[in-house]
């Protein structure tokens, strides 16, 4: 994988299905699996969809099956973004109340889902919510190495087309923000550009609904000087961190954000009295390059709540119709 692979998570109040893309992941899975045990309330179903494991990912999530119910799909390796939209339709035939993304190799506290869970239910459980919590940084032997920074809640629907997203592990949503999760994926080609679940998940959110940035940390979020999932330790994991930022501009990246909305407006359109006049505005800007100079720099609501680096950087890439 270009980046680490994730869980997903589904849960019923005490009851709940976990829907797990794997692969290669034996090194860690052990202590993430066993904090899914610990989980105050909880009671977890996995439902794992392996994308072509060479290692003993599958024998560990067998050897857990008198623990916890597991439904296991061995499938191939299709890329992480394609197997987690074929591990969210996994659950089409099931209802939950609460879903959540999960690394493979990270370690979640006690109160990990609960927390989230209560917010929400705190809100009335009606309308598509997305709550995002924080997280401590560990090492590969699992030791604290720090707290990562608090967020803000600034981001609006809007700038939610360019901010960087939250990390699908800090996620827990509802049924309500799921079923148009389930939807939005049946609708995509996959022979065509499918985006990452965190990211996607993140601007259906702002789209139909809420987000809620918290900062209790509720994991440990396991990075080395190897990863390329957006941390680091070290000088040497530094460079890399920089290296994986400028590659945003690659033409492995160009246009990203465009295909995204592009995304986004073909299912906002299926959803009656839904926002899309966000969406028109920012894909017209990308006709022509004065209309890209006028969005670019008139359009602040798009830009709210980023970095100011991040504005730059996002400003240059819209003005050159590269974004």
């Amino acid at each position: 994988y270009s980046r680490r692979t994730c869980l997903f998570v589904a849960l019923h109040f005490t009851t709940g299905p976990v829907i797990l893309s794997t692969y290669n992941g034996e090194k860690y899975l052990k202590e993430q699996m066993d904090s899914f045990l610990s989980q105050e309330g909880v009671d977890i179903t996995l439902f794992v969809r392996d994308d072509g494991s060479t290692d003993r990912t599958v024998e560990m999530i067998q050897s857990y099956s008198d623990k916890m119910d597991i439904l296991l799909f061995k499938e191939s390796n299709v890329g992480f973004e394609r197997s987690f939209r074929l591990a969210v339709l996994k659950t089409e035939s099931r209802s939950f109340d609460f879903y959540a993304f999960c690394d493979q190799d990270d370690i979640w506290y006690e109160d990990k889902l609960a927390k989230g869970i209560d917010y929400i239910e705190s809100l009335g459980n009606n309308e598509p919510i997305l709550y995002c919590s924080n997280q401590q940084i560990i090492d590969e032997q699992g030791q604290f190495v720090r707290d990562e920074e608090d967020k803000q809640n600034r981001i609006t629907k809007e700038s939610s087309l360019f901010a960087l997203n939250q990390r699908g592990c800090v996620m827990v949503w509802n049924d309500s923000l799921h079923t148009h999760l389930k939807a939005s994926y049946q609708m995509m080609d996959t022979n065509e550009f499918i985006p990452a679940h965190d990211t996607w998940i993140t601007i259906l959110a702002y789209a139909l609904g809420q987000v809620y940035i918290d900062n209790a940390r509720t994991m440990g979020y396991r990075v080395s000087t190897h990863n390329t999932a957006g941390s680091y330790i070290g000088l040497t994991g530094r460079i890399g961190y920089i290296w994986k930022k400028l590659g945003m501009v690659s033409q492995k990246r160009k246009h990203q954000r465009t295909q995204l909305s592009q995304l986004l407006l073909t299912y906002l359109e299926t959803v009656p009295a839904s926002d899309s006049g966000y969406i028109r505005a920012f894909l017209k800007s990308q006709s022509s390059f004065i209309q890209s100079s006028k969005f670019a720099f008139s359009s602040r609501q798009y830009f709210q709540g980023m970095s100011k680096k991040w504005v730059i950087l996002t400003k240059l890439l819209i003005l050159f119709r590269r974004v």
